[in-house]
């Protein structure tokens, strides 16, 4: 017995802006489709020959490349979707394009990544596979939150947080708890950047206890612990911007990097010495804050990350600034 073959399309998208439209569309359409318990098993082929096998490794070499090469990851996710798509391997396929909105998110093409990403959504819910739908939605919640940072639109960070919210509610009721501290997190980040938007310091408090929150759930459960490292990033910011307490921040990034250093994973790097180049640079100490914004700018600059290279370039202007630049 071979899984339903599934048509979708190629990995290009030219950003069309109704994607924003559709993307409420299709997740109230997945809202309401949704009943029962992760029935993934029902939907996988029973004799599971080497193409899915194959397809699983190559999704997990694409996620492992997510954190040091976008580049590879993207390769890898290619190879994934063409097996899957020839197998007939739907949950490849919907994984594969996941990595893919991902790419399309780090390289800032929102539109494609939106686009992309409710194709898999639609996938996910059809075959009932809710641990990877929790994913998928905090993922488009993250898309928004970025769009939303950018811009300084609070229609698109209102949007990414009821997002996160549907995730949080989803892994809850399916006791996924890496997907429920992942979701806490997204709302936390993105209560953050409102709080900055519409002028609401009391916000960073709600995002200090949901972080809080998401390492006490691992404690308890001792799941999503790779986690960890983000949760300790978030918090040293909540230290740095509201609570004002540099060295409590500073204790919190360097334990997240001491994390991250051990995983090579240089992306979340690129945030953390991002908030220390910040405390620092509150502390009056320049040369550690010119120090740590150029560590983090020459990762942007190896991972082809021009998001993240942009938010370099702005702490090094803020030092630029705060030197007696122009």
């Amino acid at each position: 017995m071979r899984a339903r073959t599934i048509s979708v399309a190629s990995f290009s998208s030219k950003g069309k802006p109704a994607v924003y439209l559709l993307a409420g569309i299709m997740l109230l359409l997945t809202a309401c489709n949704r009943s029962g318990k992760d029935k993934t098993a029902k939907n996988l082929p029973s004799d599971f020959n080497a193409d899915t096998a194959r397809v699983s490794s190559l999704i997990k070499q694409s996620n492992d490349f997510s954190i040091v090469n976008f580049d590879s990851m993207r390769f890898y996710a290619q190879q994934a979707h063409a097996l899957s798509t020839k197998a007939g391997y739907a949950p490849g396929v919907a994984r594969a394009l996941s990595v893919e909105a991902n790419y399309q998110r780090r390289m800032g093409d929102y539109s494609g990544a939106i686009e992309t990403v409710l194709k898999a959504v639609h996938i996910y819910d059809s075959m009932h596979l809710w641990t990877d739908l929790v994913k998928a939605k905090t993922l488009l919640a993250d898309i928004y939150k970025e769009m939303g940072g950018e811009k300084g639109t609070t229609a698109f960070q209102e949007q990414a947080l009821v997002l996160a919210k549907e995730a949080e509610q989803m892994a809850e009721k399916e006791e996924d708890y890496p997907g429920l501290i992942n979701a806490l997190n997204m709302q936390g980040i993105i209560l953050r950047d409102m709080s900055e938007t519409i002028n609401r310091p009391d916000l960073m408090d709600s995002a200090f206890v949901l972080y809080t929150r998401g390492i006490s759930i691992i404690e308890k459960t001792g799941k999503g612990e790779e986690q960890l490292a983000k949760l300790y990033n978030n918090i040293s910011q909540v230290y740095n911007e509201h609570l004002k307490n540099y060295n409590k921040a500073l204790e919190y990034q360097f334990k997240a990097i001491d994390i991250n250093q051990k995983k090579n994973n240089r992306i979340s790097l690129t945030y953390n010495y991002n908030t220390i180049a910040q405390v620092y640079l509150n502390m009056g100490n320049l040369p550690l804050a010119d120090e740590y914004a150029h560590r983090m700018l020459t990762l942007c600059n190896e991972l082809k990350s021009p998001f993240r290279a942009v938010n370099a370039y702005s702490v090094l202007n803020d030092i630029h600034k705060t030197r007696g630049g122009v």
